[in-house]
Formats: C-alpha cells, structure tokens, sequence
C-alpha cells in the first residue's frame, strides 16, 4: 500500500471514490512549507512556500488506485510528476506539476476544488481565499471535472 496526499479536487470524495474505488481515506494534513495554486492550464497543483500551507488528504492506494491517478494525473504524459513527501518518517506519494505558471481555474474545476475544501472541513479563511480566486467562465475540457462527471454536481455539496 503507497500513501498518497491528496489536494484540491481530489479532497472531493467522490472523486476519489471513482478514480480510485479501491483508496482508504485515513485523514486530512495540513502540509506546511506548500501553497495551492492555479497553473497556466487550469488546474492546481503545489509548490513551496516557507509561510504558507495545503490541505491534503491522506489515503492508502492499491497499486491499481496508483495506476489510475497516475493515469488521471498523465504522468506519462509529463503534465504532473510523482513525488514522496517525508512525514514522521513515512514517505508519502504527491502529484506535482511541471507548469508553475498562475492561471485561471475553470469554474467546474474551481467548484470541484471548493466542495472538497469544505467536506474536509479546511479552515474557513482557507475557502474564503479560493472562493476570491476568479474562474474562467468555461467549464473544463475534461469530462472528469465537467458536472455530470465523477458522480458530482452542486447538489451534494
């Protein structure tokens, strides 16, 4: 079993539950000396910041629920990079992107992002900072995120 820290739309459980049936949700960390933000394709990713912080997810994956994500991250694609994350010891698995350019969210994407903000409970200055970043107008190109993609819509939330 690999654990993985999950962030942004993949705090969304549903989400979760249909990229990687299989995952175990252990906990939420708030993982220090990381930001949040928006890259130039529209999605999030992370990268350092002394001062600030990211709410992630704590699952175990299968080796099929790693297989996925790294398919759904487009690994092979270099769009995001797996990288291990050091915590008591415990390495920890995290998709990183190659683009470090700000962008704009797509409004599905960003509403994705929010509901699973909220569902883990991330500190209401946390959401308050996202709901503050302006979407795109668009919906995303990739149907994961599209409403009636995953199993999510507005009405879960």
């Amino acid at each position: 079993m690999t654990l993985y820290l999950a962030y942004a739309s993949n705090l969304c459980p549903l989400q979760m539950k249909k990229r990687c049936p299989s995952s175990i949700f252990i906990d939420t960390l708030e993982l220090s000396g990381w930001e949040l933000f928006i890259m130039g394709r529209g999605y999030a990713s992370i990268r350092n910041a002394v001062e600030k912080s990211t709410l992630t997810a704590i699952y175990k994956l299968t080796p099929e629920c790693e297989a996925s994500l790294d398919i759904q991250e487009r690994v092979s694609e270099g769009y995001y990079k797996k990288h291990y994350i050091n915590i008591n010891k415990i390495d920890h698995l995290i998709y990183i992107a190659h683009d470090t350019k700000n962008g704009v969210p797509y409004r599905d994407y960003k509403h994705r992002i929010l509901a699973g903000l909220k569902y883990r409970n991330a500190p209401d200055h946390y959401i308050a900072h996202f709901e503050q970043i302006k979407d795109s107008g668009k919906n995303s190109p990739d149907k994961d995120y599209s409403d009636d993609g995953g199993g999510f819509n507005r009405e879960t939330t």
